[in-house]
């Protein structure tokens, strides 16, 4: 039977994977006021109430969205690892899934970092924001890191 710190590393690790797929595949990342929203995969136009999809071919923000990507992919095989650890009782797999989680949420916070780098220009220049799927990289990325450290942890005091 998991003990508290394990279901608290479980629901930390999933609410990392959630928060990275959620601010991956939404159009939050910058909002231009009463004109549109950016994303990796999507541009939406508030005047017309609807969005497209478009990747921006621009070197950095396929950077930024690969990163991003691979985040998630990384915080998913984390949270399966998770599981399958807990299933098991075994110390050994919580590790590597705590290891992967946290390698995730780096790369989360990287590609945060370089879209942040890549916008910051454009932002200045027609009186941008950053919007909602900012935030959550950034909070999915800091959640990954708890998520992984309290994974390890679990590991260390429950088997």
């Amino acid at each position: 039977m998991a003990n508290n710190i394990t279901w608290c590393a479980s629901i930390f690790c999933f609410l990392a994977f959630a928060l990275t797929v959620v601010a991956s595949f939404t159009p939050g990342w910058v909002q231009f006021p009463n004109i549109l929203s950016l994303g990796f995969l999507q541009i939406c136009s508030q005047r017309l109430a609807s969005c497209i999809t478009s990747i921006r071919s621009d070197g950095g923000t396929i950077a930024a969205m690969v990163l991003m990507f691979l985040s998630v992919l990384l915080t998913m095989l984390g949270f399966i690892f998770l599981l399958v650890g807990i299933n098991r009782k075994s110390p050994a797999l919580m590790r590597i899934a705590g290891t992967i989680v946290i390698v995730g949420g780096s790369l989360a916070i990287a590609g945060v970092s370089t879209y942040t780098r890549i916008a910051t220009g454009a932002i200045q220049f027609a009186n941008g924001t950053y919007f909602y799927s900012y935030g959550l990289a950034w909070a999915s990325g800091f959640i990954a890191w708890l998520g992984g450290a309290l994974t390890y942890f679990a590991a260390r005091k429950t088997y």
